[in-house]
């Protein structure tokens, strides 16, 4: 492995057992200590592979870009972590034993030491790992919050196309905690089942509902879905109500449409609905927006104008740049959905309305832009390879490419690993190069 997770043939790249011990060096003792020493290579590969593992485990938090980075700044780190892995899967089967001894601290909980075996493990192909695999995620999950949520990182992450497998066997599970943390894991990988949704949609448990809501809902019949959003939709649980939202916007739900409307204009920053609504991305919502902007929560209404794209939009938020009353940072964020409509830069008021002056005739009304073109499937693809936009604002691209394609587009999550973009997008220029190529294929979105 170099820069994309990938399972291997532990036997076939075992490195073997040591054939011949040879007395340790003075070097060699000064750098491993006297234990290591007297016990010899054994003891050197355990202590490698302890070292290897807690280095995984630190490396884990490099992977989430700091402001300022761009999202391919976590790449050389990655690679590093990978080349961790490479080393203990070198040393064959003991050390992999060692890893799933390792796993768990049973004094205090440790979610980088979690999410390291679990990965390491998931990276060694066959079938020997799993029941150690499924062992070590049951307890974290069980155990602590943390925990969990490294259990469930390293299975989303995690090549072993087994892990599937050992998820739908939780499914079931009597632990809410568990049937929660699995539909997390097969939402991350895109192997939820349809059915399986319908199930976890269901539940009596606001965990398992609120992870279900999470998923992609790549393939799935509309009503159906439809179906499962109104319980989340129709009661006052925020976080459910913005996740059913979300998940509606992503299909052009009517339901999901008219909720997040209503909401709006209660509250645009209630479950996050202003920007629910321009996710729907239907125009006839863009007064609705122009009128959010004078009212409560306008910072909401704002990122929601970006996301409509209306040049109808531009001079009301012109105008917010010049209200005494707003902060600097919703003049940031006027100035954010500015560039994010018309490409405008960055700059005082004035600056930005002579911007605007240059360019306005070039726009016209009924039709969405960002970032100064006309919106298309192929600019928001394009925008995903923007270096310094955040992880959480690529995958809302993503929501909105999905929707724009009834979900057609390839996988593309901004979580995964730097190689692994790299590689959906390459999968996602091909697709929409084959797509313009095809009669009848709309790429505008109005």
């Amino acid at each position: 492995m170099f820069d994309v997770p990938r399972c291997l043939d532990v036997e076939r790249f075992h490195v073997g057992n040591p054939g011949v011990e040879l007395p340790p060096s003075e070097g060699w003792r000064a750098a491993w200590g006297e234990r290591a020493s007297r016990d010899g290579t054994a003891e050197f590969r355990r202590r490698a592979v302890q070292e290897c593992l807690d280095t995984v485990a630190v490396l884990r938090s490099y992977r989430e870009p700091l402001e300022g980075e761009t999202w391919m700044t976590p790449a050389e780190s990655e690679q590093r972590l990978l080349a961790q892995v490479n080393a203990i899967l070198g040393l064959g089967p003991v050390a992999l034993e060692q890893v799933a001894q390792l796993a768990i601290d049973e004094d205090l909980p440790d979610p980088g030491r979690v999410f390291a075996s679990l990965f390491v493990l998931s990276c060694a192909a066959g079938e020997r790992w799993l029941s150690a695999i499924r062992r070590i995620f049951a307890v974290a999950v069980m155990r602590h919050a943390q925990e969990a949520g490294a259990a469930v990182e390293a299975m989303g992450l995690g090549p072993h196309p087994g892990i599937d497998a050992c998820m739908l066997l939780l499914l079931d599970d009597p632990q809410a905690r568990l049937r929660a943390a699995a539909v997390r894991v097969l939402a991350y990988r895109g192997t939820l089942s349809e059915p399986a949704w319908v199930q976890a949609m269901r539940d009596d448990d606001i965990g398992v509902l609120a992870a279900a809501l999470n998923a992609p809902l790549c393939g799935y019949d509309d009503r159906l879905c439809e179906q499962g959003l109104l319980r989340a939709l129709g009661g006052d649980n925020e976080l459910l109500v913005r996740l059913a939202l979300r998940a509606g916007a992503s299909l052009r739900l009517p339901c999901t449409h008219a909720r997040a409307a209503n909401l709006a204009m209660r509250d645009p920053a209630w479950a996050d609905s202003a920007h629910a609504l321009a996710l729907h991305a239907d125009l006839a919502d863009e007064r609705r927006i122009e009128a959010m902007l004078y009212g409560p929560g306008r910072g909401h209404a704002v990122r929601a104008a970006g996301v409509m794209g209306s040049a109808s939009l531009v001079e009301p938020l012109l105008t917010l740049l010049d209200d005494p009353t707003s902060s600097p940072q919703e003049h940031a964020l006027v100035q954010r959905a500015l560039w994010l409509i018309a490409g405008l830069p960055a700059g005082d008021a004035r600056q930005i309305r002579e911007a605007w002056a240059a360019c306005a005739g070039a726009f016209r009304s009924g039709v969405r832009y960002r970032v100064g073109r006309v919106l298309h499937v192929s600019g928001l693809a394009q925008l995903l390879k923007l270096p310094e936009a955040a992880r959480a604002v690529r995958q809302d691209w993503y929501v909105e490419l999905a929707g724009a394609t009834a979900w057609h587009a390839p996988r593309f999550s901004a979580y995964d690993f730097v190689g692994v973009q790299q590689s959906s997008l390459r999968r996602l220029d091909s697709w929409v190069a084959d797509s313009a190529l095809r009669p009848g294929t709309a790429m505008a979105m109005h």
